[in-house]
């Protein structure tokens, strides 16, 4: 008597999610995780700030005059931050660093999902990527400079000032800057491009919303004055779109680090004219025309990449029919 062998039934399709519903691929995902995630982080966050500021503040007392040490304590209790100083430097750009390190450990503690998918779509930082992204980054940065330090100050009087840091202690604020900025300036990304996009973007399909709401936190997280906040809402805004436009943080990290580079360095040089939060209607301006043009480069060159944007989920195959062989029909119906 023939047998007829199991036919197995319909493979579900599989389903392809844009960068900000990539939490979604993860078969554990739960909609409330990224509560306790959020939550846990913050308590690394200062855990590993209080640890930052600790190490600092012994090298200081080892380190400074007594004098310049009640000098240095005076500032950081008011919360002034001086660029010019190598060590309040290494406290702002490292306390905001272990935000990655915090993150990591959350998610991993909570498997919450590898930090690689907050990377890119990838599963991780698409290395040749950044390098391409960060093309325009430098050139928007060359131009924006020139306005803002060459152009502007000629057109309306307004000079740089003297320059009023050693320059040993500027090379030190240098050095400081090359070590710490990539890091500082890649944790908020992870943070608000990120981890936030993500978190909405499990709970809702719209990549508006996702972007939306990282911008709040994002932009009142510096302490500008409401132009530079302007300039700070375009950047966010860029920088979100490009993240799920191209399915990855390369392109946000990029411009952040070269943004901040120049954004902290020229202030280092102690110019008393200039302050790292002096936003000005022609700040804000030339933000609002460069950075979309910067925006629209990089997607041109994504676009050329070939890379996806999309990150697939295994395919789950769905519940298999089984026909029983005619013996076994007979068995189980006599």
């Amino acid at each position: 008597m023939p047998e007829s062998s199991n036919v197995p039934g319909p493979v579900a399709a599989p389903v392809a999610y844009n960068y900000h519903r990539a939490d979604r691929v993860d078969p554990g995902y739960r909609w409330w995780k990224p509560l306790p995630v959020a939550a846990l982080a913050f308590v690394f966050y200062l855990l590993f700030s209080l640890v930052v500021i600790g190490i600092v503040e012994a090298v200081a007392a080892q380190v400074l005059s007594a004098a310049d040490y009640a000098e240095h304590v005076r500032q950081f209790s008011e919360l002034n931050v001086v660029i010019t100083d190598p060590l309040t430097l290494v406290v702002v750009l490292g306390s905001i660093a272990v935000m990655t390190p915090a993150l990591w450990l959350a998610r991993l503690i909570l498997r919450a999902g590898p930090l690689g998918r907050l990377s890119s779509v990838a599963g991780r930082l698409r290395w040749r990527w950044f390098a391409i992204a960060l093309l325009p980054a430098v050139a928007y940065l060359a131009v924006q400079s020139l306005i803002s330090y060459g152009i502007g100050p000629a057109i309306t009087g307004e000079d740089l000032g003297e320059v009023t840091t050693p320059i040993d202690t500027f090379l030190l604020c240098l050095v400081v800057l090359l070590l710490l900025v990539p890091f500082q300036a890649s944790a908020e990304e992870y943070v608000f491009r990120g981890f936030v996009m993500q978190s909405v973007g499990g709970w809702a399909r719209w990549p508006a919303l996702a972007i939306i709401v990282s911008i709040g936190p994002f932009v009142f997280g510096h302490a500008y004055n409401w132009w530079g906040l302007g300039e700070v809402l375009v950047f966010a805004v860029v920088a979100a779109w490009l993240t799920i436009r191209t399915g990855g943080l390369e392109a946000a990290i990029g411009v952040h680090i070269v943004n901040n580079l120049v954004a902290f360095s020229i202030p280092a040089l102690g110019f008393t004219n200039v302050t790292e939060s002096n936003g000005s209607p022609e700040g804000f301006i030339t933000a609002a025309i460069l950075l979309p043009l910067y925006g629209w480069a990089v997607a041109v060159l994504y676009r050329r990449s070939g890379l996806s944007r999309q990150v697939a989920a295994a395919p789950a195959p769905s519940a298999q029919i089984e026909r029983p062989t005619n013996i076994e029909a007979i068995q189980r119906n006599p």
